[in-house]
């Protein structure tokens, strides 16, 4: 079988040169978006793996490429980057939590940032995107032997058989259940592409939730690509729109799809059954966040 020390052989890249890092965060909501993130936002994803452990730094010391995988389980791992490594630099705490991807990371996406509270420094690492591999992005899929807490290991030393290169990127073909989606505000700014096309065909009656203080806002979408173009204003201007939302914090909104109707329903039609959720949800003044 296929294994991933002789896919980079074939690439002319040594495996003992090679540290492979498998990323599954701890914290939820970075775990869940990460691989949208190695997508759509390189910069964050890389940012997120500059700063180690102790352990790991040792490691990462020695290795002159990094190859990043994002654990889809507890063991199916799927490329992303490889990395060329152009060494540490030393930064305290401080410096670390200047950098606007760190604090970005930390803000919305839960990242808990500088790993343990009593170091004084640790060591940042250059990290340069390498071409090589570039078109197994996203869809080489290699097996992670236990134990998945091990998440960094040396290519030449592991043996990582590959169980599958897809046609299309894992990252960007991630099923969809509208019945299922609960999405938080800066989660629409990394929606695969896949939901996107989803989204963009459905039109219906959706729900925001202020997680702040519990109340609701239904609104319906029928316009230029349905439930898509409509979050798109939010994603950009917070409130979409709407009166009640302007003066509160998008972050803690969270969005849902309350019903899917046909894709040619006229929009009275769908204004109608808007109006039928509010009443059911009881949004409207002064319990909700609808005004009429």
């Amino acid at each position: 079988m296929l294994n991933l020390t002789t896919l980079l052989s074939t690439a002319n890249i040594n495996p003992s040169d090679v540290l492979v890092l498998r990323h599954r965060p701890i914290e939820a909501k970075l775990r869940k978006s990460l691989p949208a993130l190695a997508l759509k936002r390189p910069d964050l994803f890389r940012f997120y793996q500059q700063l180690q452990y102790p352990k790991v730094e040792s490691a990462m010391r020695k290795a002159t490429y990094i190859a990043s995988f994002v654990g889809l389980d507890d063991n199916r791992s799927i490329f992303c980057y490889l990395y060329r490594n152009a060494g540490p630099i030393e930064i305290d705490e401080k410096t670390f939590w200047r950098m606007p991807e760190n604090r970005e990371l930390r803000d919305d996406f839960g990242m808990l940032g500088w790993l343990e509270n009593d170091r004084k420094t640790a060591l940042w690492f250059e990290l340069k995107e390498e071409n090589n591999l570039l078109e197994y992005r996203g869809r080489l899929e290699i097996t992670w032997a236990p134990p998945a807490k091990s998440w960094y290991r040396w290519a030449h030393k592991n043996t990582f058989p590959i169980t599958a290169i897809h046609e299309e990127s894992v990252l960007d073909s991630q099923p969809i259940d509208w019945r299922m989606l609960s999405l938080e505000w800066v989660e629409l700014t990394v929606l695969p592409k896949s939901w996107e096309d989803k989204l963009s065909q459905w039109r219906g009656i959706y729900l925001i939730e202020n997680t702040k203080d519990r109340k609701l806002y239904v609104g319906a979408a029928y316009g230029e690509n349905n439930l898509l173009g409509r979050w798109r204003d939010y994603m950009r201007s917070g409130d979409g729109g709407n009166k009640l939302l302007k003066n509160l914090d998008p972050t803690f909104f969270r969005f849902s799809i309350l019903q899917i109707t046909a894709h040619d329903l006229p929009a009275d039609e769908v204004i109608e059954l808007e109006k039928t959720w509010k009443k059911r949800l009881n949004t409207l003044l002064p319990n909700g966040l609808n005004m009429q």
